[in-house]
C-alpha cells in the first residue's frame, strides 16, 4: 500500500507538473501600440522593449513613431495606438477636438532642450513683435512661445508666426533665412555655433513647467486596463534605472531609434529632466490647476481651444501601480 501510495503522488506531481508547464505556455503578453515623436524624452520607451523590461512585466509593446501631434490623435481616434506621448498643452488641444483623453503618467520635462534663438541685433523678448518668427501652428514649440510671451505679460496678438516645423526652423535659422525661431536641441547648440552673435533669448530651463510629456490613453481603455498602465509605469521607472546604470548601453539603443551619434543622446537629455512614475505625481500634485488654466487660457487667445474643456480633470496620475519585481 506505501508503495502505491508514493506512485499514486508521483503520477500526481508530474500531472500538476505538466499542466502547469501548459498553462504558462498559453499566457500571452498584452499587446499595446505606443506612439511618440523622435523627442529624447521617450528614448526610455527604446531601452524597455531592447533590453526585455516590457515584457518582464507582461508586456510586448510596439513603439510607433508619427512625428506630427495630428497624425498621433487620429490614431487614437482610430484606436490604432493604444498609448500616445503628448504634452500637456498637446492634451489640451486634444480634448477641445471632442476627444475623451485621459494622462496617466509623466515621461520628462524640457529644462533646456528646447528655446527660442534669435540673431543679433534682437535683444528682448519684446523686440519679437517686430519680426516673423518661426514656429509650428498649434505644435509644443509654438505653445513654448506664446507661454513665455504670457508669463513676460507681452501680449501676442501682433506675433507673426511663419510656419515650420522644428527642425525646419533651426535650419533656417541657421541658414540666415529669418532672425528668429522656436526650435530644440541639437538645433539650439548649432545655432549658436554656426551664425554668429546669435543667443537664446528664452530657454525651457527658465520655464519649466511649460512643456511637460505625458502618456496618454482614451478615457474607455484607461479604465478597463488599471493593470496594464501599472505594467507600462513599472516598465518605464526600471528603464530609468537601467539608464542611470548603463549609460553607455542605454544611448547606443536610443540614439539608433533617434538616428543621431550615441554621443548627441547624453547632450540631449541634459536638456530634458526624465520623471519616474513618483516624481511626475509630485510635479504635478499641487500645480496641476494653475499649469491647465494657463495652458487653456493661452490656447484659447490662439483659437486652438474653442470649445469648453476642463484639463486638470483629464490628468489622473497617482501612486497606486504594482511594485517592482
Amino acid at each position: 500500500m506505501k508503495r502505491i501510495n508514493k506512485y499514486l503522488k508521483i503520477v500526481l506531481l508530474v500531472t500538476i507538473t505538466i499542466v502547469c508547464f501548459h498553462c504558462k505556455k498559453e499566457i500571452k503578453p498584452e499587446s499595446i501600440r505606443v506612439t511618440v515623436n523622435s523627442w529624447v524624452g521617450f528614448g526610455p520607451l527604446y531601452v524597455a522593449k531592447e533590453k526585455g523590461i516590457f515584457e518582464n512585466y507582461g508586456l510586448n509593446v510596439d513603439i510607433i513613431k508619427l512625428e506630427n501631434a495630428p497624425d498621433r490623435r487620429a490614431a487614437l481616434i482610430a484606436k490604432r495606438i493604444e498609448i500616445l506621448g503628448s504634452t500637456l498643452d498637446d492634451l489640451a488641444v486634444t480634448l477641445s477636438q471632442g476627444i475623451d483623453a485621459v494622462a496617466f503618467a509623466c515621461a520628462d520635462f524640457s529644462n533646456g532642450s528646447d528655446g527660442i534663438v534669435v540673431a543679433e541685433g534682437i535683444n528682448t523678448l519684446n523686440d519679437l513683435v517686430k519680426i516673423p518668427i518661426a514656429a509650428q501652428p498649434g505644435f509644443v514649440n509654438h505653445f513654448f512661445l506664446l507661454y513665455v510671451l504670457d508669463k513676460n505679460g507681452i501680449p501676442i496678438d501682433n506675433i507673426r508666426i511663419n510656419p515650420m516645423t522644428p527642425d525646419d526652423a533651426g535650419a533656417a535659422f541657421i541658414s540666415g533665412n529669418i532672425d528668429a525661431a522656436v526650435t530644440w536641441e541639437p538645433w539650439l547648440s548649432q545655432a549658436i555655433e554656426k551664425r554668429e552673435n546669435s543667443k537664446i533669448i528664452a530657454s525651457s530651463k527658465d520655464y519649466p513647467e511649460a512643456i511637460i510629456d505625458l502618456f496618454v490613453s482614451n478615457r474607455e481603455w484607461f479604465n478597463n486596463n488599471r493593470e496594464i498602465i501599472a505594467n507600462f509605469k513599472n516598465s518605464w521607472d526600471e528603464s530609468l534605472l537601467y539608464i542611470k546604470d548603463n549609460e553607455e548601453v542605454a544611448y547606443i539603443i536610443i540614439g539608433k531609434e533617434l538616428g543621431i551619434d550615441p554621443s548627441e543622446v547624453g547632450d540631449m537629455l541634459a536638456g530634458a529632466y526624465l520623471l519616474s512614475s513618483k516624481e511626475g505625481y509630485e510635479l504635478l500634485e499641487g500645480k496641476i490647476a494653475t499649469l491647465s488654466e494657463r495652458v487653456e487660457r493661452i490656447w484659447r487667445k490662439a483659437g486652438y481651444v474653442d470649445n469648453d474643456i476642463n484639463l486638470k480633470e483629464s490628468v489622473l496620475l497617482d501612486t497606486t501601480y504594482i511594485q517592482s519585481k
